[in-house]
């Protein structure tokens, strides 16, 4: 056997080692996650004494800033709703979640025991830099989340909670 051949694949094998290396080091992350961006979802039943408390929190991911916002219920007279969400910004760093709802139809049929109930959830994703989020049904104002910078912060709503 032709002694260049074992020199030849020692050489090929370290070239791609050292060629995924300088990629590694150099290639820029890429999360995937459009900035600005939201998703929201809504579910419309009978209201339960059984309903989950709402949270909201943020973290800090590659490039941006993570914010959850769940288990936000609220009763209405309809009995099916239609729910909208935007995301805009207001002014430079202060930014708005706000749900917008009407009545849907076709009504629901419901047992006259039933009182309707709607469940808000929405995951949004904000520069790093941003100031303020003010989250909104039907222009008001639910909660405020101030940038925690680099920690993470998560906390409980309630009815007496302040709008900051």
């Amino acid at each position: 056997m032709d002694q260049r051949l074992p020199v030849f694949l020692l050489g090929l094998v370290a070239g791609a080692v050292i060629a995924g290396g300088v990629f590694y080091l150099t290639a820029t992350p890429d999360t995937g996650v459009s900035v600005p961006s939201m998703s929201s979802n809504t579910a419309t039943g009978c209201a339960d004494s059984n309903d989950s408390q709402p949270w909201v929190g943020q973290t800090a991911a590659l490039e941006y800033r993570h914010i959850e916002f769940q288990n936000y219920s609220f009763t209405h007279n309809e009995t099916n709703i239609e729910v909208q969400s935007t995301l805009s910004e207001q002014s430079d760093g202060q930014w708005q979640l706000a749900f917008t709802t009407q009545p849907d139809s076709p009504s629901k049929n419901t047992d006259s025991d039933c009182s309707s109930r709607t469940t808000l959830s929405a995951s949004v994703a904000l520069p790093s830099d941003f100031d303020r989020l003010a989250i909104q049904l039907d222009g008001e104002t639910l909660t405020v989340v101030q940038n925690s910078q680099d920690r993470p912060q998560f906390r409980y709503l309630n009815a007496t909670e302040s709008a900051g």
